[in-house]
């Protein structure tokens, strides 16, 4: 089954469900979706790139808002959630 993702990008942008909201406004877009599938999952990523302390209060937002279940997933340094990552690569490039 499809999660409900939330996603924090390089720049500090929110997306859900690929679609661009507020900071603030998070906590009810996911209440939202949760209503109409109340089973589903909850992921949230965050580009490697992206404030930690961005990510903690958009943790903190789903949180106020009554989402107390989900998942934070994350990328390696230097890549950006949703790129392949090659384990063998250097780096050095």
């Amino acid at each position: 089954r499809a999660a409900i993702r939330g996603t924090l990008t390089d720049d500090g942008a929110v997306l859900v469900g690929g679609e661009s909201v507020a900071g603030e406004d998070l906590g009810a877009a996911v209440l939202a979706l949760l209503e109409e599938t109340p089973e589903t999952p909850v992921v949230v990523t965050a580009d490697a790139r992206a404030e930690a302390g961005a990510l903690i209060q958009l943790a903190d937002r789903l949180v106020e808002a009554g989402v107390t279940e989900f998942s934070v997933l994350g990328s390696p340094r230097g890549n950006a959630v949703g790129e392949s990552v090659n384990p063998g690569a250097s780096g050095d490039e």
